[in-house]
């Protein structure tokens, strides 16, 4: 029933158990574009650092409200928790890897255009690409500087989570740069 979990939602609000917050969405890729707490601090337009697209917001359609588990609450129901992404999201999206949580300091390595059966996609074209993740907070890029070649050597990047999280809506996204776009990325969820 709609109205119960509406009104478990607000009163896990209420008591500091989530965060109510007003994400309006991107019109062309889906990702939030901001998040705020009154219907007053919506934007009438917001750039997407995503895709990189001018959004107008007119109406209360192009809004979602979003509630968000505080952090400690969340990883006591879900240790392993993975996220799936909208459909317009997905349409949008280059990759998409789930990084299981672990506390062991063992990573795992995604590859891109290396070859072999573990490969999540071909080599990533030149450009700037989002990565981001709304259950460890991390919002960052990636800068491919030019198109793979095919004698190039796949680089291997190594990426700490607890280097890209971004512990306050206003933190610098940091960029990680690679010459090109056949890739070993290790990421390590420390």
């Amino acid at each position: 029933p709609l109205n119960e979990v509406l009104t478990e939602l607000l009163y896990a609000s209420r008591v500091g158990m989530m965060t109510m917050k007003l994400t309006p969405n991107c019109q062309r890729c889906g990702s939030a574009v901001c998040a705020v707490e009154r219907f007053a601090d919506v934007p009438t337009q917001a750039y997407c650092e995503g895709c990189r697209y001018q959004n107008s917001f007119d109406c209360l359609s192009k809004i979602k409200v979003v509630f968000i588990f505080d952090r400690d609450v969340f990883y006591v129901l879900a240790e392993s928790f993975a996220c799936q992404p909208s459909e317009a999201s997905m349409a949008a999206n280059k990759v998409f890897a789930m990084v299981p949580a672990t506390f062991s300091g063992s990573g795992f390595r995604y590859s891109m255009g290396c070859g072999g059966d573990k490969m999540l996609r071909p080599a990533l074209p030149a450009g700037k690409y989002r990565m981001h993740c709304p259950v460890a907070r991390t919002d960052n890029y990636l800068v491919i500087e030019r198109e793979a070649a095919a004698v190039d050597d796949p680089i291997c990047l190594p990426l700490h989570v607890s280097d890209v999280v971004c512990r306050k809506p206003n933190d610098a996204r940091k960029t990680l740069v690679a010459t090109h776009g056949k890739l070993h990325m290790d990421v390590f969820t420390n």
